[in-house]
C-alpha cells in the first residue's frame, strides 16, 4: 500500500518523480493503481485541463496549470497555492467580486505559502457572514399552513368545512408569519456546511462550525445547484443586496468543489445539502484574472465600453460543398473587447455591461478598437505556448489594424510590452501584429485601494489605458 503522500506546488508549475529533487522525491514509486475512483478522478482533472497527473514507471508527474487548490488523489494530495502575495490576491478578489472590505476573523497569514486558496474564501466567507448576523438576518414573509388552537390570519373555510365531525378545537388556518428560514439564508448555511468539509485549518474549521450554529438555530439548509443560485439571486432585492458578496463566495466555493466523477452524497451533518464528491477545492485563476482586468477597465475608461467574452460569428465558414453535416462552426470569443460608447457592438444592456454576447466578424472590425485575451500566466517568466499564440493571432488576423493583445499578470519590475509580427512566410510580409503586454498585478492593487482624489483616478485611468490600448512606457508603482 502507498504511503501518504503531500505534494506543495505553484500554479504552472512542472514536478516529476526525481531522488535528486526535494520535491520530485515524493513522487517517487507513487501510484494510483489499485485506486480506479482516484485514477478516474486524475483523468477526468487532466481532460478538463485543471490539473495533469501521469502515471511513469518511477512515480508519478504532476503538472499545475492556472488552478490553485487543494485536491486528494488516493494516496496524493496535491496542494496548489498561487504565487501572488496574500495581501494584493485578497485585495484583487475582493475587487474582482465585489466583496466587501472586512477584517477577516482571528489570526490570517496572508504571506506567500502560508494559506491555501480555499481557506482564504472561507475566512472571507466567516467575515461576511458574522457581518450578517451582527446586523440581524433576513426576514421574509413565509405563507404557512397549519391547525391552530386560536385563530391566526385567515381561517381555511374549505378545509373546515370538508373535515366534517367530530369537530376539533383547532382550526386550519393560512398565516404569513415573517421567519429567517427563506432562501438566501438557507443557501448562507448551505454553504458554511460546504465550507466546514473544505476547511484544512482546524481553528477556521471550528469558526465554520460556530457561525454555522448559529444560522442553523432558525434555518434548514437547501440543496446547492444552479438553480438554487438563480433562484436566490433573482429574489435578491435592495432588502437583501448585503448578501450578494457572501452568496458569491458560497457559489465560488460549490464551483470548485464541483467536479464529480461518482455520484454526491448527502452532507453528514446535514442530508438535504448534497455535495458533490470531489475531494477538495480547485478555482480557476484565469477566470479570476480575466474579472479582476474586466472590471478595471470597466470602471476606469470612460468614454469607452468594456465587452466580455463577445463570441464571433464569421471568422470560420465552411467551403460551400465541403460541410460537415450536422457540426456546428466554432465561434471563437475574445476576453475583452473595447469599443466607443454608442458603437455597434453596445447592446441593450448597457455600455460596459459584462455579459456575454453575441456579433458578426463585419461587426467587430467596423467597431472594436481592441481585442484583448486574458491570461494568468506570467509570460515575461515563461516561455508563451503555442496555443495562445494560436488564438491570439486569430484575433488579429481578423481586424482590419491586424492587432491583438495578451494581457497577462506579473510582479517583474523590469516586465515590458513584447510584440511579434504575423509574416506570410514566403514573402515574409507583415499580416498581422501580437502584443504580450504585461500587467504589474502589485500596482493594481495599490490603484484600487479606496481614494477620491483626482491624482488617484488619472493614475487609474492612465493605467487602464495602458491596459487596453499599450504606451511606449507604463505607470510604475510609486514605492
Amino acid at each position: 500500500m502507498t504511503k501518504p503522500v503531500s505534494l506543495i506546488t505553484a500554479e504552472w508549475q512542472t514536478v516529476s518523480p526525481d531522488p535528486a529533487d526535494p520535491v520530485g522525491r515524493k513522487l517517487v514509486g507513487v501510484s494510483l493503481t489499485g485506486n480506479p475512483s482516484a485514477r478516474d478522478l486524475a483523468d477526468e482533472l487532466t481532460r478538463r485541463g485543471m490539473l495533469e497527473v501521469l502515471e511513469l514507471a518511477s512515480g508519478l508527474r504532476v503538472r499545475t496549470t492556472s488552478f490553485v487548490g487543494r485536491v486528494q488523489l488516493g494516496p496524493l494530495q496535491v496542494t496548489i497555492r498561487p504565487k501572488l502575495p496574500g495581501p494584493v490576491l485578497l485585495t484583487l478578489l475582493r475587487y474582482a467580486y465585489s466583496l466587501r472590505n472586512l477584517r477577516l476573523v482571528g489570526t490570517v497569514d496572508l504571506h506567500p505559502g502560508e494559506i491555501t486558496f480555499p481557506d482564504l474564501l472561507i475566512h472571507q466567507l466567516v467575515a461576511e457572514v458574522s457581518e450578517l448576523i451582527s446586523r440581524g438576518l433576513h426576514r421574509k414573509y413565509i405563507r404557512q399552513r397549519a391547525e391552530l388552537p386560536s385563530p391566526r390570519g385567515r381561517i381555511d373555510f374549505a378545509s373546515l368545512a370538508r373535515r366534517g365531525s367530530p369537530a376539533s378545537p383547532a382550526l386550519p388556518c393560512w398565516y404569513n408569519p415573517r421567519l429567517t428560514n427563506c432562501l438566501v439564508n438557507q443557501v448562507l448555511l448551505a454553504g458554511l456546511r460546504v465550507a466546514e468539509g473544505l476547511a484544512q485549518d482546524a481553528i477556521l474549521r471550528n469558526r465554520v462550525r460556530r457561525v454555522a450554529t448559529m444560522v442553523a438555530d432558525e434555518v434548514t439548509p437547501v440543496p446547492l445547484n444552479r438553480e438554487t443560485f438563480r433562484q436566490a439571486l433573482m429574489q435578491t432585492n435592495r432588502l437583501t443586496k448585503s448578501y450578494r458578496p457572501a452568496l458569491t463566495l458560497v457559489e465560488m466555493l460549490v464551483a470548485g468543489h464541483g467536479l464529480s466523477t461518482e455520484p454526491a452524497p448527502p452532507h453528514p451533518r446535514s442530508p438535504d445539502v448534497h455535495v458533490p464528491r470531489i475531494p477538495g477545492h480547485l478555482f480557476d485563476m484565469n477566470r479570476f484574472f480575466q474579472a479582476v482586468v474586466t472590471r478595471f477597465l470597466s470602471d476606469n475608461l470612460p468614454g469607452y465600453a468594456v465587452h466580455s467574452e463577445c463570441r464571433v460569428k464569421g471568422i470560420f465558414s465552411y467551403v460551400r460543398g465541403y460541410e460537415a453535416p450536422g457540426r456546428g462552426i466554432p465561434e471563437p470569443r475574445p476576453d475583452i473587447v473595447i469599443t466607443l460608447l454608442g458603437s455597434p457592438l453596445v447592446t441593450s444592456r448597457g455600455p460596459g455591461a459584462l455579459g456575454p454576447s453575441k456579433l458578426s466578424t463585419g461587426t467587430l472590425q467596423a467597431a472594436a478598437l481592441a481585442v484583448l485575451d486574458v491570461k494568468y500566466r506570467d509570460l515575461w517568466q515563461n516561455p508563451i505556448p503555442t496555443d495562445m499564440l494560436y488564438q491570439v493571432a486569430v484575433y488579429a488576423l481578423s481586424q482590419p489594424r491586424g492587432r491583438a493583445a495578451i494581457i497577462y499578470p506579473t510582479l517583474s519590475p523590469t516586465a515590458r510590452e513584447v510584440r511579434m509580427e504575423v509574416r506570410d512566410p514566403l514573402s515574409g510580409f507583415r499580416k498581422a501584429e501580437v502584443a504580450l503586454r504585461p500587467l504589474r498585478i502589485d500596482y493594481l492593487a495599490e490603484l484600487i485601494q479606496p481614494a477620491a482624489s483626482t491624482t488617484a483616478q488619472q493614475r487609474r485611468e492612465a493605467y487602464a489605458r495602458y491596459i487596453a490600448f499599450s504606451a511606449e512606457t507604463s505607470p510604475r508603482p510609486s514605492s
